[in-house]
């Protein structure tokens, strides 16, 4: 069996560089399905599947059956989920007669859910990794095809911690498109369901930063939340210094400290005393009230 008909649900940032991926393949892009964009680019998804010249579904309503007939005329032999947050149904993904894969940006199973990568940073896990799963009804349960284990830098952020899965994601999928030209050789590794930790997307701590933690973790909970320039799935993390609360973009840890918590040093710049050392504040946005 050599090339399949793959159809690709994605979101913009990845997207159109797994859709060249594929069309480069010896299979075919047979459709794409991806948030409608809001604005005309160029670059979107959408705009890819239109130069390709092939159908583009909306991709919120594959958690449906309103995209049942459309998928099913396309003629799609493998579904590719490639960071796209939709809940896929059960009857959609039954569609696909070779499979549907997922590529995710955690480890699996101890890293199932959503935004792990930022997760990752604020929890202070040193390493990290990306999966590519088969797609079951439940989030990131089903059989490891390929996966990739890799340190964390010690300042990555949430945007580059995320840029790094896609990078290292993109060869797992070219594992993925070289074997599925014999479907039968493509792994399929049980999960260890007793290590499976699935995170939610509400941001921890309900995104609030309290001075009584150590140093590190303020830091590496702010570096999770950055995905500047573009909007972040966390809010920046917020903090009370006096009776105004501020945004927290960029800290810096400083040298230890017995003063309590919350204590404002004295000076120029804005620093304040966490359960361990100091920290400084070099970028912070007032919250109107």
């Amino acid at each position: 069996m050599n090339g399949l008909r793959i159809m690709l649900a994605a979101d913009e940032a990845i997207g159109p560089r797994v859709a060249t991926l594929i069309s480069r393949s010896a299979h075919d892009l047979a459709a794409i399905a991806t948030p409608p964009s809001t604005v005309d680019n160029p670059r979107s998804l959408s705009s890819t599947a239109r130069s390709l010249a092939i159908p583009c579904l909306d991709a919120r309503q594959l958690d449906s059956e309103s995209l049942v007939d459309d998928i099913r005329s396309v003629d799609a032999d493998v579904l590719v989920n490639v960071h796209s947050l939709t809940k896929i149904s059960t009857n959609v993904l039954d569609l696909f007669t070779v499979g549907a894969w997922n590529l995710h940006p955690g480890p699996l199973p101890e890293g199932a859910g959503a935004n792990v990568p930022s997760w990752a940073i604020a929890l202070g896990w040193e390493s990290h990794g990306v999966t590519l799963h088969k797609m079951t009804a439940e989030y990131d349960d089903g059989h490891i095809s390929y996966e990739e284990r890799f340190p964390i830098a010690p300042n990555a952020t949430g945007l580059t911690l995320s840029a790094e899965c896609s990078r290292r994601g993109l060869g797992l999928l070219a594992q993925l498109l070289a074997a599925l030209e014999r479907p039968t050789t493509v792994p399929a590794m049980p999960q260890d369901r007793s290590l499976r930790r699935y995170f939610g997307r509400k941001q921890p701590h309900d995104g609030i930063v309290a001075w009584s933690w150590p140093a590190s973790q303020i830091e590496a909970f702010v570096r999770a939340c950055d995905f500047r320039p573009f909007p972040s799935p966390w809010a920046p993390p917020q903090a009370t210094i006096g009776t105004t609360v501020y945004e927290l973009l960029s800290v810096e840890i400083g040298e230890h400290t017995t003063e309590p918590a919350g204590t404002i040093m004295a000076g120029d710049s804005l620093s304040i005393a966490t359960a361990d050392r100091w920290i400084t504040l070099t970028e912070v946005r007032e919250v109107e009230t």
